[in-house]
């Protein structure tokens, strides 16, 4: 059907989706210039004319910003079309695929659209009956996100007929009420619960219930009490406060309206976040990669072993034979350039009296021996100084004293 133009006006250009009772296609207004969704019933479905025709009259007479509106309804070639709004935007369902699960402060957002729609729809006397993520669709706004009902397939007004035989259950199991799951009627509290289900999914990556039959799904409905410590462990005591009273299994001691669930949520504003809670998250996130174990065990290997060769050579540095002190050597360079200024300053004063002993040498012997006497006393002088020099640079050192002989003393 793409490339078919629909009622004059509405163009089809690709192929969105395709479910049991049909496809959906993205399309173009002509007349209005805008994007619209275009679903096409089967033919073959049991009641799904009556369903269809049901969900485009409950569409029309809701009007919410948070429920996804019909535009129009006509018939081509034999064939129902519905014509939506065109969200542009992914299911709940692919988010948790991609994510695995969802802040709360994220899920807090989610949840005030989705009762928001719910508010509406319920005073209409509209049963939502199917809601789960897949029908929740997410947005862009200009404040940055938007939840939109969809799918009001099996949707049902007050005082409208049944669609379904009497015993037969027409519901996502995973996310139906109990009351749902027994056949009886339904009303607001039922919706309610399967929120309540959708909401515990997104802040925990987890269904409520996890069965491998449908038979053992509805039985956990219907008995059996939820994991409140996993969600407790990550969110902390408020959220499950706020959040037990939507599972519970009498309809009694649930939220009678969603504008009671709506004021609960509200009052959720000091968290408790637990890292042993988001520890267990995120290895939940590292099971889920199936066909990348090889590229994680690579990564986590390629890691250990950067960390033992840094480890090894942090310990080479340490290690005082491959690193021996360096100040002694310091000091026996200091005595050995004190020790080589003495004897320069020695052969100095040799050269020294040498030429003075050759001047004496060529005088007269009284003139010989007043500077042989003065020679003498040069010679004395000279050696005198040479050894202040070394009794100084000796001085310098750390003397070697006797601290007991100076206590007794």
């Amino acid at each position: 059907m793409i490339g078919e133009t629909i009622g004059q006006n509405y163009k089809i250009t690709e192929l969105l989706g395709s479910g049991s009772m049909g496809d959906v296609f993205k399309g173009w207004d002509t007349k209005l210039g805008r994007n619209v969704a275009i679903k096409v019933l089967k033919k073959d479905v049991s009641l799904g004319s009556e369903r269809f025709f049901s969900e485009a009259t409950i569409l029309a007479n809701l009007n919410h910003g948070n429920i996804c509106s019909v535009y129009n309804f006509l018939t081509h070639l034999d064939k129902e079309i519905m014509v939506l709004q065109y969200i542009d935007g992914v299911g709940l369902d692919k988010e948790l695929e991609e994510k695995k699960y969802l802040q709360f402060n994220e899920v807090k957002e989610i949840a005030k659209d989705v009762l928001g729609g719910l508010i509406e729809a319920h005073h209409a006397q509209v049963i939502h009956r199917d809601l789960k993520p897949a029908n929740l669709m997410r947005t862009k706004n200009a404040t940055g996100f938007k939840t939109i009902i969809t799918d009001f397939g099996i949707a049902r007004a007050k005082g409208q007929a049944r669609m379904t035989k009497e015993g037969m259950v027409s519901c996502t199991i995973e996310y139906a009420s109990p009351e749902q799951i027994q056949g009886e009627e339904v009303g607001p509290a039922s919706d309610l619960y399967s929120f309540g289900v959708v909401l515990y999914e997104l802040l925990t990556g987890r269904l409520v219930f996890e069965g491998k039959t449908a038979a053992s799904l509805a039985h956990s409905h219907v008995f059996e009490t939820p994991d409140w410590a996993r969600l407790k462990d990550i969110h902390g005591n408020e959220v499950v406060r706020f959040l037990k009273p939507a599972l519970e299994k009498k309809i009694s001691k649930r939220y009678q309206s969603a504008q009671e669930m709506l004021a609960a949520l509200n009052k959720v504003n000091n968290i408790e976040h637990n890292k042993i809670g988001y520890i267990s998250l995120f290895l939940d996130k590292i099971i889920s990669l199936k066909g990348y174990w090889p590229y994680v065990l690579l990564t986590f290997s390629l890691f250990f072993s950067i960390f033992f060769v840094l480890s090894i050579l942090k310990e080479k540095n340490n290690d005082p034979i491959n690193n021996p002190i360096k100040e002694p050597l310091v000091e026996t360079n200091s005595i050995n350039q004190q020790a080589s200024s003495y004897s320069q300053s020695q052969e100095s004063d040799a050269g020294v009296l040498h030429q003075t002993n050759k001047k004496i040498a060529n005088e007269p012997s009284d003139q010989k021996i007043n500077n042989q006497t003065q020679t003498e006393k040069k010679e004395v002088d000279t050696k005198s100084s040479s050894n202040k020099k070394v009794v100084n640079s000796k001085s310098k050192e750390k003397p070697n004293v006797n601290y007991s002989d100076k206590i007794f003393k």
